[in-house]
Protein backbone atom coordinates (compact mmCIF):
# COMPACT_ATOMS: atom_id res chain seq x y z
CA UNK A 1 0.00 0.00 0.00
CA UNK A 2 2.62 1.97 1.08
CA UNK A 3 4.60 1.87 -2.04
CA UNK A 4 1.60 2.25 -4.18
CA UNK A 5 0.59 5.45 -2.73
CA UNK A 6 4.95 6.52 -2.72
CA UNK A 7 4.47 6.46 -6.64
CA UNK A 8 1.27 7.88 -6.82
CA UNK A 9 2.78 10.73 -5.24
CA UNK A 10 1.08 11.13 -1.95
CA UNK A 11 4.33 11.19 0.60
CA UNK A 12 3.94 13.99 2.60
CA UNK A 13 0.46 15.49 1.24
CA UNK A 14 -1.69 15.71 4.49
CA UNK A 15 1.08 17.96 6.10
CA UNK A 16 -0.61 20.06 8.71
CA UNK A 17 -3.75 18.60 8.40
CA UNK A 18 -4.59 16.69 11.96
CA UNK A 19 -6.87 13.82 11.68
CA UNK A 20 -8.86 11.54 14.57
CA UNK A 21 -9.48 8.33 13.81
CA UNK A 22 -11.11 5.68 15.89
CA UNK A 23 -12.98 2.35 15.69
CA UNK A 24 -16.52 2.09 16.33
CA UNK A 25 -16.13 -1.69 17.80
CA UNK A 26 -13.50 -3.19 19.02
CA UNK A 27 -11.56 -4.16 15.73
CA UNK A 28 -8.06 -2.78 15.24
CA UNK A 29 -6.81 -3.84 12.07
CA UNK A 30 -8.35 -1.49 9.83
CA UNK A 31 -7.69 1.78 12.94
CA UNK A 32 -4.22 0.41 12.75
CA UNK A 33 -3.74 0.09 8.98
CA UNK A 34 -5.67 3.33 8.23
CA UNK A 35 -3.68 5.11 11.12
CA UNK A 36 -0.42 3.93 9.40
CA UNK A 37 -1.26 5.28 6.12
CA UNK A 38 -2.54 9.00 7.28
CA UNK A 39 1.09 9.59 9.22
CA UNK A 40 3.02 8.25 6.22
CA UNK A 41 0.84 10.68 4.43
CA UNK A 42 1.99 13.17 6.44
CA UNK A 43 -0.97 13.38 8.55
CA UNK A 44 -0.76 14.44 12.42
CA UNK A 45 -3.25 11.70 13.73
CA UNK A 46 -4.93 11.22 17.14
CA UNK A 47 -6.20 7.47 17.72
CA UNK A 48 -8.98 7.98 19.90
CA UNK A 49 -9.18 4.46 20.28
CA UNK A 50 -12.05 1.43 20.22
CA UNK A 51 -14.98 0.87 20.87
CA UNK A 52 -16.12 4.75 20.75
CA UNK A 53 -19.66 6.81 20.51
CA UNK A 54 -20.45 9.11 18.21
CA UNK A 55 -20.06 11.83 20.61
CA UNK A 56 -16.92 11.21 22.24
CA UNK A 57 -14.83 11.11 18.86
CA UNK A 58 -16.45 14.95 18.12
CA UNK A 59 -15.11 16.00 21.04
CA UNK A 60 -11.81 14.66 20.89
CA UNK A 61 -11.90 16.45 17.54
CA UNK A 62 -12.91 19.74 19.23
CA UNK A 63 -10.60 19.59 21.52
CA UNK A 64 -7.98 18.41 19.12
CA UNK A 65 -9.06 21.15 16.75
CA UNK A 66 -9.37 18.99 14.20
CA UNK A 67 -11.87 18.79 11.32
CA UNK A 68 -10.97 15.71 9.50
CA UNK A 69 -12.24 12.26 11.46
CA UNK A 70 -12.22 8.44 10.77
CA UNK A 71 -14.10 6.25 11.85
CA UNK A 72 -13.40 1.81 11.16
CA UNK A 73 -17.06 -0.08 11.85
CA UNK A 74 -17.44 -3.78 11.19
CA UNK A 75 -20.36 -5.08 13.38
CA UNK A 76 -23.42 -3.60 11.12
CA UNK A 77 -23.74 -0.43 13.01
CA UNK A 78 -22.06 2.04 10.43
CA UNK A 79 -25.16 3.38 9.31
CA UNK A 80 -26.69 4.55 12.64
CA UNK A 81 -23.64 5.61 13.87
CA UNK A 82 -22.69 8.32 10.71
CA UNK A 83 -26.32 9.42 11.48
CA UNK A 84 -25.67 9.93 14.52
CA UNK A 85 -22.38 11.70 13.97
CA UNK A 86 -23.94 13.78 10.90
CA UNK A 87 -26.79 15.10 13.58
CA UNK A 88 -24.59 15.73 16.52
CA UNK A 89 -21.94 17.92 14.22
CA UNK A 90 -24.85 20.02 12.76
CA UNK A 91 -26.01 20.68 16.18
CA UNK A 92 -22.36 21.76 17.01
CA UNK A 93 -22.52 23.83 13.66
CA UNK A 94 -19.29 21.81 12.52
CA UNK A 95 -18.26 20.75 9.55
CA UNK A 96 -15.98 18.27 9.77
CA UNK A 97 -14.53 15.88 6.80
CA UNK A 98 -15.62 12.59 8.34
CA UNK A 99 -14.60 9.21 6.60
CA UNK A 100 -15.68 5.38 7.53
CA UNK A 101 -14.54 2.48 6.02
CA UNK A 102 -14.57 -1.19 7.04
CA UNK A 103 -17.29 -3.87 6.84
CA UNK A 104 -20.21 -1.24 5.93
CA UNK A 105 -23.12 -3.00 6.50
CA UNK A 106 -26.22 -3.43 8.44
CA UNK A 107 -29.50 -5.61 8.67
CA UNK A 108 -32.49 -2.91 7.02
CA UNK A 109 -36.16 -3.19 7.39
CA UNK A 110 -37.00 -6.50 5.29
CA UNK A 111 -33.93 -7.53 4.73
CA UNK A 112 -33.40 -11.13 6.68
CA UNK A 113 -29.44 -10.65 5.67
CA UNK A 114 -26.97 -7.71 6.14
CA UNK A 115 -26.20 -5.34 3.22
CA UNK A 116 -23.96 -3.26 2.02
CA UNK A 117 -24.87 0.25 3.28
CA UNK A 118 -22.02 2.78 1.94
CA UNK A 119 -24.06 4.29 -0.47
CA UNK A 120 -26.27 5.42 2.12
CA UNK A 121 -23.88 6.78 4.69
CA UNK A 122 -22.22 8.53 1.44
CA UNK A 123 -25.36 10.49 1.07
CA UNK A 124 -25.54 11.49 4.28
CA UNK A 125 -22.17 13.33 3.30
CA UNK A 126 -19.88 11.13 4.75
CA UNK A 127 -17.33 9.39 2.90
CA UNK A 128 -17.62 5.65 3.11
CA UNK A 129 -14.97 3.86 0.86
CA UNK A 130 -12.70 1.18 2.04
CA UNK A 131 -9.93 2.59 -0.23
CA UNK A 132 -7.41 4.55 1.66
CA UNK A 133 -5.77 6.20 -0.83
CA UNK A 134 -8.94 7.01 -2.28
CA UNK A 135 -9.69 8.49 0.48
CA UNK A 136 -6.26 10.46 1.48
CA UNK A 137 -7.07 11.92 -2.39
CA UNK A 138 -10.51 13.14 -1.51
CA UNK A 139 -9.02 14.89 1.74
CA UNK A 140 -5.80 16.56 -0.16
CA UNK A 141 -8.54 17.67 -2.98
CA UNK A 142 -7.18 16.04 -5.96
Amino acid sequence: LIEKMRKDGLEGRLEGKKIVVASADTHTYGLNLVEGALKWAGGRVVNGGLDIEPVDILDIADEENAEIIGISAHNGQALGFARQLVELAKSRNKDYFIFMGGVLNGILPGHSEPIDVSEMINELGVHADNDIEKTIRKIVGK
